[in-house]
């Protein structure tokens, strides 16, 4: 995860720094509010962190992706799936077949 993190950040300063595109800041999707549970055991707290990161790092990845695609490719997918909510104001996808 470390390393697709570097990947996506050096992405994201170098296209989107390219194109103007507004960057995704990845403390927007970070809490860390479990892990500072009084009640916790040390494994419990490092599980909390973990599943911390790992879902702030999912969410953050995502968002890249979505902008990537609004500002390179806004035309709607064929077929919709979960997870495409942002390509509501899309261009329609019929319209460039």
């Amino acid at each position: 995860m470390v390393l697709t993190h570097l990947s996506f950040f050096l992405y994201q300063e170098i296209y989107f720094g390219i194109y103007g595109i507004p960057k995704i800041r990845f403390r927007d999707y970070m809490t860390f509010d479990h892990g500072i549970l009084k009640n916790l055991n040390i494994v419990q707290r490092l599980n909390c962190v973990y599943c911390a990161y790992a879902n702030a790092f999912a969410a953050w990845l995502k968002a890249i992706v979505n902008q990537t695609e609004v500002y390179s490719c806004a035309i709607k997918s064929h077929t919709q799936k979960l997870g495409q909510e942002h390509q509501k104001e899309f261009y329609e996808y019929k319209d460039f077949t």
